[in-house]
């Protein structure tokens, strides 16, 4: 008789529990969720990246542009290059300065942070 006492309480636990679980599981997430915000962000946060990537890629391309050039060619184009080369780093900081808005990411290396 224990036992069954027992078993039926055990049962009447449970079936609450699964109440609460099923009334916590209906409802909407929070509108302040970190991760339901970062879904509704990405998209645009995405298209943003892709354009900074497209960036980079002409830059890239225009530098690449000058292989095989001869140096005096090179030279005649020196200040060109001078400023393809300057906006690499300045397009990557722009690229990381949008990625961290974005999702909060850390921007300093763990390489370069202090152990916790």
């Amino acid at each position: 008789m224990f036992r069954r006492r027992r078993r039926v309480r055990c049962r009447t636990q449970v079936d609450g529990n699964g109440r609460e679980v099923g009334a916590l599981e209906g409802l909407p997430p929070a509108e302040n969720d970190r991760m339901a915000q970062r879904y509704r962000l990405e998209p645009g946060t995405l298209a943003a990246l892709a354009e900074k990537d497209a960036v980079l890629v002409g830059q890239a391309e225009l530098l690449r542009s000058m292989e095989g050039v001869a140096g005096d060619a090179m030279l005649a184009g020196r200040r060109e290059i001078e400023v393809g080369i300057a906006a690499i780093p300045a397009t990557l900081r722009e690229r990381q300065t949008l990625f961290v808005r974005s999702w909060g990411v850390r921007a300093t290396p763990p390489s370069q942070t202090n152990p916790e």
